[in-house]
């Protein structure tokens, strides 16, 4: 059985995602470190979506981890305009595209 923990989000959402992760192991235990991390921030319209700081802080606890193959991906309703319109309205467009982080649309 798969295991859940909650917590509390206090003054710093990467810190509150990350004692939550080490409550079920740590992010050591799921993600190795050769691992390629895809993403997928659910952009069913701007206001129903993964919460962009939730997002921006797993991949930051990814890149504290050594990880380097870091892939956003989304298609929303399959739609490549309906998609890139969602990016810009929820912010996400404005991340860097480096050789950490790639988008798959």
């Amino acid at each position: 059985m798969g295991k859940v923990s909650v917590v509390k989000i206090g003054k710093s959402i990467k810190n509150s995602l990350s004692s939550c992760i080490n409550l079920i192991g740590g992010i050591k235990r799921y993600v190795n470190s050769s691992d390629k991390v895809l993403l997928k921030p659910n952009l069913n319209g701007s206001e129903c979506c993964t919460n962009i700081k939730l997002t921006g802080s797993l991949i930051q606890l990814l890149i504290d981890n050594g990880k380097k193959n870091i892939f956003i991906a989304e298609s929303t309703f399959g739609n490549k305009d309906i998609t890139q319109k969602y990016f810009q309205e929820t912010g996400y467009s404005t991340w860097p595209k480096n050789t950490t982080l790639s988008w798959l649309i």
